[in-house]
């Protein structure tokens, strides 16, 4: 279809609503461009619960435009809507062609679902570049009024704007009731390495994870791992990652999905043993009582332990030299009078325990019966 104002224009539905699949918007069959104009499809703000693309081969609807034009891939005013497997930006055999907005959800429309989380529900948008007043956005909610809009997996490259974007004001996101999507704001990550990967969002919220291939604001890659933040708002996932790898992260909550976290790069690791500087903590889980009665000479056990596992200790006692020792330590041959008792950790990597452990006990007399 070319040369329509509106490719497909969806209006007042009801069940079994509208399926809409396998159709090329704005592209011939010799893959000579016409313009689409507005939109490639298009639901009013009376469609609602209807299903635009779909998972399976062929079912996702192709739409381009050529470039300098001010057409948006699928232009959304309902509720309740899927658009999964779409290709936007990306003509039938490929080749990019150019987009004023991916995907746009405007006006009041609430609970619509962009791209999904199983396999074949991407939608693929590439190649969107700013026109007027649309600033190249794979992927923007415009209205405040539109909440509960969930984005899930959605890949793309090569976009000028932002790859989500809510308000379609840049980064950032009002809080409620100024910010679609119910004021969601976007992720943090705290850590990341080769195995694992954390951060902070809003309570309860599910955190999706993607992989991308630059720093860039238009750009995203697939999906990783999907994690919920606890009721403290910290999330974490393990994956299986190379350093290099650059990541992003979305957060979903009742009032819908935010934008991308800021971009963080997986760090290679640091040599065996250099990478911690954090020294062990000792412990002592028995000691003798503070007096120890014995008839001749003293006796004593000690039990004790550290925080890193692998850890060995030194011991003290009184002021004799530092020797190795391991736990259970037994202490025999005490003279009567005071003593001091005292162990450290040093663990795997030479760290040692700045602050030993330690112990003071009195050997004394046991009288005779």
């Amino acid at each position: 279809i070319v040369n329509a104002q509106a490719g497909i224009r969806l209006s007042a539905t009801s069940p079994p609503n509208f399926t809409v699949q396998g159709n090329v918007l704005g592209e011939q069959e010799n893959g000579t461009v016409g313009g689409i104009f507005t939109s490639g499809i298009e639901l009013l703000a009376t469609a609602s619960g209807n299903l635009i693309g779909g998972d399976g081969p062929g079912e996702g609807n192709v739409v381009v435009d050529g470039p300098g034009t001010s057409a948006i891939g699928i232009r959304i005013a309902g509720d309740d809507n899927q658009v999964l497997g779409n290709s936007l930006g990306v003509g039938a055999t490929g080749a990019p062609r150019e987009l004023a907005a991916g995907i746009q959800v405007h006006t009041d429309a609430d609970g619509n679902a962009i791209g999904g989380d199983d396999a074949g529900e991407a939608n693929l948008i590439s190649n969107v570049e700013p026109v007027g007043p649309l600033e190249g956005n794979a992927i923007e909610v415009v209205d405040a009024a539109s909440d509960g809009n969930v984005i899930g997996a959605n890949e793309g490259t090569a976009n000028a704007g932002m790859f989500i974007d809510l308000g379609g004001d840049g980064p950032g996101n009002l809080a409620e009731p100024n910010g679609p999507n119910g004021g969601a704001q976007a992720p943090a990550i705290t850590t990341v390495s080769t195995s694992a990967i954390g951060g902070t969002a809003a309570a309860g919220a599910d955190v999706r994870v993607f992989a991308k291939d630059s720093t860039g604001d238009g750009e995203l890659g697939e999906l990783l791992a999907i994690t919920t933040a606890d009721g403290a708002g910290v999330w974490n996932a393990s994956l299986g990652l190379t350093p290099g790898t650059i990541l992003a992260a979305t957060a979903t909550g009742a009032g819908g999905t935010s934008e991308l976290s800021a971009p963080v790069t997986v760090p290679a690791p640091p040599p065996d043993g250099l990478g911690d500087t954090d020294p062990p903590e000792t412990s002592l889980t028995k000691t003798p009582k503070k007096v120890v009665k014995a008839r001749k000479k003293g006796k004593a056990t000690y039990v004790f332990g550290s925080d890193e596992a692998g850890s060995t200790f030194t011991c003290t006692v009184d002021r004799k030299p530092a020797s190795s020792c391991s736990s259970p330590l037994k202490l025999k041959k005490l003279k009567r009078g005071k003593h001091t008792f005292s162990v450290f950790a040093t663990d795997g990597a030479g760290n040692v325990d700045p602050t030993p452990a330690t112990h003071k006990f009195k050997v004394k007399s046991k009288k005779k019966r």
